[in-house]
């Protein structure tokens, strides 16, 4: 089931990571995913083994409405809907039509990830994943988007960051998406090719469904830019004092494996 699903929805967990004082990412205890609209009876039992004290959907309030995440026993859901990275073909006009009025140039989805560090919205959403992982008090956690990529990807960033992982491993999480998305995105693709006959609208889609390790560096270099250092971006930015962060790592890490 753990591999149907981490093809099928890009639902994976982020255990045995090392942070830099050399302990590792507790195993089952953080997880992140595409939308769980539509899992099965037998999918949906094991979401609920997980043990899950929330799932936190990071997806607009409309689109959460209309595909809701399941309700699964003993599990809170928490709304943190981020702007940005939302793509299904229904929205195709409107993505089109606002890459037209910027001059059809440029790859928009690099301006959607230097937005996750400062849009007022994003970072309210990504301190409110935090304080659940705070008040989970070490219990597991999921967070999801609508393709378990962008939006969610960047909670993975924002969550590993603060438990002290290096970018280089950040990044590499993120890759593993191009192969999970790989199937599903070429049917995207043959779906699209029906009605684009544009090739530029058509390297549109393909921009915005692919993984690229340029989309993830684009974010750690706007954190850069405006807080200097991740430390500070997780201070200011996050809202994250020092004992806060102290009692994540404390809960989500432990003594690396000999």
């Amino acid at each position: 089931m753990k591999k149907q699903l981490e093809a099928r929805l890009n639902m994976r967990e982020l255990g045995g990571f090392i942070s830099a004082d050399g302990r590792q990412v507790k195993e089952g205890v953080l997880f992140r995913s595409g939308e769980l609209h539509g899992l099965t009876a037998a999918e949906a039992a094991y979401v609920e083994s997980l043990g899950l004290a929330a799932v936190c959907d990071l997806r607009t309030e409309e689109k959460s409405s209309s595909k809701p995440n399941p309700e699964l026993k003993g599990v809170r859901l928490v709304s943190l809907p981020v702007i940005g990275g939302e793509f299904s073909l229904s929205e195709m006009p409107r993505l089109l039509q606002q890459w037209k009025d910027e001059g059809g140039k440029g790859n928009p989805i690099l301006e959607i990830y230097r937005r996750f560090v400062t849009d007022s919205q994003a970072l309210a959403a990504y301190r409110g994943l935090m304080q659940v992982l705070l008040q989970a008090e070490g219990r597991p956690v999921l967070w999801n988007c609508t393709l378990g990529k962008d939006r969610t990807g960047f909670a993975a960033a924002v969550v590993l960051l603060a438990l002290g992982v290096p970018e280089a491993a950040i990044a590499a999480d993120y890759m593993r998406t191009g192969e999970n998305r790989r199937e599903a995105n070429e049917a995207i693709l043959r779906q699209a090719s029906a009605f684009l006959n544009d090739e530029s609208h058509l390297e549109l889609v393909r921009t915005v469904l692919a993984v690229r390790e340029e989309y993830i560096q684009a974010a750690f270099d706007k954190i850069r830019r405006v807080h200097g250092t991740a430390e500070a971006y997780l201070r200011d930015g996050i809202g994250l004092t020092e004992p806060q962060l102290k009692q994540l790592r404390d809960r989500y890490l432990e003594p690396a494996a000999c």
